[in-house]
């Protein structure tokens, strides 16, 4: 009997990143541990009183390869095999500039199914800002694009079909003005429109307010802030609604510890209706050793799913959940997460527990809770050699269904000189949905060409 050709191309793969592995002579000092495709850390909201950090840029990547999956179609039957040949900018970068400041966060690839699945499309998430001027000058200028995707059905299983490409065009002023005792009032304004392929969610944003910053210390500042964000659709039968919020900012950094904090008090009004409450985000970072370090983190506020694009997981070729729904109703938005991570000199550690509630102001029968665990490990085996494993546990609860979702991969990656790797994963996913035929396998292989254009 002779070697199926879904056999054949999976070995072909293995063979060809042995042989270029193998034949590399060059080594990397450190390598990240290989992980699925996931949205990077999102770019704070805007906020003129905060200058972009000076950080080093964390590595942005330029990536190609070729994945195949034995369920294309994500179906419970009759699972159809597909060949993904995709290439995409990843990672992130930022550059503190003397007349500019760049921000990116991009897991964006452009996806092509060989076998027709679906249509090729750009896929994925990016978020890029580039902030003009400084806090110290009495102008700044904000340019900022957003694109990032939304589950269109609520529930179901998620693949292109089931994604609506969102993108929000933002830009607008600051002016400073400095007052004595190191402080400064910061007045700002900022124009937003979103555009959707497939919904009727395409609106005009206008954002405002002020903040009254002090600098406690080098290291610490607190200020009293005011917004208004304002949300006009072009053509959705949804009601218009305004956020109106206040509170007070402080954010600080010690030795061992960083502190980041909002408190105070927001209304939404959205039509005829009204609704109030606590405004509370919290981020707080400890090192609890040389290798070690938790972070926690808790939040409440009202938000939309199109005014939240920067928080939205999206995964390139829909491999995964859309972590908002493409609705144009806002929410009541509750969450928290605790996370563990150490460093060991070849070994990292990560682990995170996760929950997040959203509750619809006139939709009710979309309110939904989601929480879960995951965790990682990757291993240097030599300077060169990586290897990792990744493994993610989520429930998402409706008021009448339930759905679970459990994915986990093994990779290995090669350095094949300062800039550039090759690697190798193997993924499975699993969903269990409440719906009829929503439940579905996947599994899939990948190989990856990728670029480092800029080392850490």
């Amino acid at each position: 009997m002779g070697i199926p050709q879904r056999v054949r191309l999976l070995l072909r793969f293995t063979a060809v990143f042995m042989s270029v592995a193998l034949g590399s002579g060059r080594a990397l000092a450190q390598l990240e541990g290989f992980s699925p495709p996931r949205a990077q850390a999102q770019i704070s909201d805007f906020s003129p009183p905060r200058a972009l950090e000076d950080v080093s840029s964390a590595p942005l990547q330029v990536r190609a390869g070729v994945t195949e999956t034995d369920n294309a179609l994500r179906t419970s039957t009759n699972a159809k095999y597909d060949t993904l040949v995709a290439a995409g900018l990843r990672g992130a970068y930022t550059r503190p500039g003397r007349v500019v400041n760049l921000k990116i966060n991009s897991n964006l690839e452009w996806v092509d199914y060989l076998q027709g699945s679906y249509p090729s499309e750009l896929t994925g998430f990016f978020d890029g800002a580039a902030l003009f001027g400084k806090p110290t000058q009495v102008l700044q200028w904000l340019v900022r694009d957003t694109y990032s995707q939304l589950q269109g059905q609520p529930g179901a299983v998620t693949t292109p079909e089931n994604l609506d490409r969102v993108n929000r065009a933002m830009t607008g002023p600051a002016l400073n003005i400095r007052l004595p005792r190191t402080s400064r009032l910061t007045l700002y304004g900022l124009y937003a429109r979103i555009s959707s392929e497939r919904s009727d969610l395409s609106a005009n944003q206008m954002q405002g307010g002020f903040a009254l910053v002090h600098a406690l210390s080098p290291n610490t500042q607190a200020s009293v802030n005011g917004t208004v964000d304002d949300f006009k659709y072009i053509s959705s039968p949804e009601p218009n609604y305004t956020i109106r919020s206040a509170y007070v900012h402080l954010e600080g950094s010690g030795a061992r510890t960083a502190l980041t904090s909002d408190l105070g008090y927001t209304v939404l009004r959205e039509g005829v209706t009204t609704e109030k409450g606590p405004l509370v985000r919290l981020d707080l970072a400890r090192r609890i050793s040389a290798s070690s370090k938790v972070d926690f983190n808790l939040s409440q506020s009202f938000s939309a799913s199109t005014a939240s694009l920067e928080t939205t997981e999206s995964e390139p070729g829909a491999r995964g959940v859309a972590r908002r729904l493409a609705l144009g109703d806002p929410y009541k938005w509750r969450s928290a997460a605790l996370g563990w991570k150490t460093a060991l000199p070849r070994t990292e550690l990560s682990t995170d527990v996760f929950w997040s509630d959203e509750h619809y102001v006139l939709q009710k029968n979309f309110n939904r809770s989601y929480w879960g665990v995951d965790a990682a490990v990757s291993r240097h085996l030599r300077p060169d050699w990586v290897v990792s494993a990744t493994a993610r546990y989520e429930i998402e609860a409706y008021r009448a269904s339930r759905n679970h979702d459990v994915n986990y991969s093994v990779g290995v990656e090669k350095a094949l000189g300062v800039h550039l790797r090759v690697a190798l994963a193997l993924h499975r996913y699993h969903y269990q949905g409440s719906a009829m035929d929503s439940s579905f396998n996947e599994n899939q292989i990948g190989l990856r060409l990728i670029y480092r254009l800029a080392a850490s």
